[in-house]
């Protein structure tokens, strides 16, 4: 059963919630960027779950039911400790995406006028009331923002735990990748600025979706694991799915969001970039 993505996240009253097992977000953290430029690509962190939330590592159910109501080792794999200055999410989704696709750049040179991205050059920054600077200029009004002038991603880290705590930690994974996802419109080769704007919101839910698909627990061949009590599994289930649908038909926006989600979660990414001029 494959499922997908809805709505822009952009207009959602919010409230700040924690659902990251007891991680406190540090008094620090400001809208400064992450340095990615550690030595640890996705595929090799491995994550165990002592300190985390409890697991059977011979059960499917990992994880006992959550604030969203329903088993999840994705909320298991995000809890873990990655980084010190965000919330533990923030580094680990980041990682799994520039890492997904820098080795489809790699694989797709052409498509990128030869150049292959490179995750230390990319990063998080925090907004503060959907607010954030990019280039000298004040963006507002969207919980999540690609900054082009200045190459980085920009999410409401409150707003989208407060969504997570009611909807499932796979509401996270949609938000950062849907902006990682604007990222390759900009790397590609194509002018993404001839594109109508509700067209690239489509298609970075598209791109969303097959990098999502690369994490699926019945994908023929899962891009990247983790290693929970010593075995490997996918973090995406069905029933992250089922609470990702229920997020955007909550946040439904002016196009059905979950169905371009589901385009390239089905179809990969020549499905995508069929949207393209």
């Amino acid at each position: 059963m494959k499922k997908a993505c809805c709505g822009c996240l952009a207009a959602i009253p919010l409230a700040l919630l924690f659902f990251l097992g007891g991680f406190v977000i540090l008094a620090h953290i400001s809208s400064e960027s992450i340095d990615y430029s550690g030595p640890t690509p996705a595929e090799e962190v491995i994550y165990s779950s002592q300190g985390g939330p409890s697991a059977d590592s011979g059960s499917s159910q990992a994880v006992s039911n959550q604030p969203w109501g329903y088993s999840s080792r994705l909320y298991l794999v995000l809890s873990q400790r990655v980084g010190d200055s965000f919330p533990k999410w923030i580094d680990t989704i980041s990682r799994d995406v520039v890492t997904y696709w820098s080795k489809y750049s790699q694989a797709n040179l052409t498509l990128y006028g030869g150049k292959i991205i490179n995750p230390a050059n990319l990063d998080v920054r925090r907004m503060v009331n959907r607010t954030i600077n990019c280039a000298n200029e004040l963006q507002s009004g969207n919980s999540g923002f690609y900054c082009g002038g200045e190459d980085f991603v920009a999410l409401d880290f409150d707003e989208y735990e407060s969504y997570s705590n009611r909807f499932g930690p796979i509401v996270l994974m949609f938000g950062l990748g849907h902006e990682w996802g604007h990222a390759q419109q900009r790397y590609m080769t194509f002018d993404h600025n001839q594109m109508a704007e509700m067209d690239r919101e489509k298609q970075a839910d598209c791109f969303m979706g097959t990098y999502m698909y690369s994490r699926y627990s019945k994908a023929p061949n899962v891009f990247l694991t983790y290693s929970i009590n010593g075995e490997n599994h996918p973090p995406i289930g069905d029933t992250d799915l089922d609470g990702l649908q229920a997020f955007l038909e909550y946040a439904r926006g002016k196009y059905d969001r979950y169905s371009w989600f589901l385009e390239g979660f089905n179809n990969g990414i020549d499905a995508c970039l069929a949207l393209a001029p």
